[in-house]
């Protein structure tokens, strides 16, 4: 894997023709990302009333963030209850070079799987982010595959005490 701020894979090399995409995590996901070698799959949220009704992915962007969408912030809990304080999952990008037949646009993927269009929009609307810029991936990614690792505290810089937009 990439050391954070590293360029981009050298000149010339096949993967500067593949697809790229961009995934997501914090400082702290990122020793466990190096000991295990891969990134690993988690819940694709097919279903919004039924949990694992689809295959487990991971989850890929199309293009680098310029802000933090809604699912990528993660309520901070303190003896099981929110302090109203809120922090960004988006402190370290990865950028990833896959094929295109490895991924599927998140919105195809879903409708493949049985999400409602009702369940699609949900989940745009809770998560700030539209799903045909996103991808989904249904195998672990390799760190081999991790062409560029980006610290980004331009999307850190929200963090703190939630407060609802004005209307």
């Amino acid at each position: 894997m990439p050391n954070p701020k590293s360029g981009p894979a050298q000149s010339g090399t096949r993967k500067d023709h593949m697809p790229k995409y961009f995934h997501y995590t914090t400082v702290d996901h990122i020793p466990e990302i190096k000991n295990d070698g891969f990134l690993k799959l988690v819940e694709s949220n097919v279903s919004l009333s039924e949990p694992n009704k689809g295959p487990d992915v991971v989850w890929l962007l199309s293009e680098p963030l310029e802000s933090v969408p809604k699912m990528l912030l993660s309520r901070l809990m303190r003896n099981g209850k929110w302090t109203g304080y809120v922090k960004s999952k988006a402190e370290v990008e990865l950028e990833i070079t896959l094929e295109k037949s490895e991924v599927t646009r998140a919105d195809k993927f879903l409708k493949k799987h049985g999400a409602s269009e009702e369940e699609m929009e949900a989940l745009e609307a809770s998560g700030g982010f539209r799903l045909n810029k996103q991808y989904v991936t249904v195998e672990q990614i390799p760190v081999g595959k991790i062409t560029k690792v980006t610290d980004r505290p331009d999307l850190v810089n929200l963090v703190g005490r939630y407060q609802q937009p004005n209307r």
